[in-house]
């Protein structure tokens, strides 16, 4: 996942290094974890040691840790449901945080959803504007 981010910075430059983030930590699997990463990676579909391997991984640790697994490959996603890893995606990220951030409004969600797509990331929007009627549709906003 560290590699996947630093070659992201290469070409975005206002990514930090998630070594620079506080509320990150960068951890090494264990030897179980990478057979389990291993084993994702192949039901995935992987065709090289490098393909799936962050979505992978941290599926493998979030299973093992029994943590939240953040990733937004759908496939992924569907892997970690198997697995029975709770798992969120960046969309549920920008709008958890208008709930429960104080310092967060519809502006600043609606900004890094725009600079995500900014990146040629797929989401299920096409603008930052479309995300709080997105949110609702999915049931995102019910609280």
């Amino acid at each position: 996942m560290n590699a996947e981010v630093e070659l992201a910075r290469e070409r975005y430059s206002g990514i930090p290094a998630i070594a620079e983030c506080e509320w990150t930590e960068l951890v090494v699997l264990d030897s179980d974890e990478g057979a389990v990463q291993l084993a994702i990676q192949s039901d995935m579909g992987a065709e090289t040691a490098a393909e799936h391997a962050g979505e992978a991984a941290v599926i493998a640790y979030a299973q093992a840790h029994s943590c939240t697994a953040i990733i937004d490959e759908r496939e992924a996603l569907s892997q970690a449901v198997e697995r029975m890893v709770e798992a969120r995606d960046s969309m549920w990220i920008a709008t958890e945080a208008l709930h429960v951030l104080d310092d967060i409004d519809r502006g600043d969600a609606e900004r890094v959803v725009d600079d995500l797509l900014a990146t040629g990331m797929w989401l299920p929007v096409k603008s930052g504007a479309s995300l709080v009627a997105w949110a609702y549709r999915e049931g995102y906003m019910d609280r």
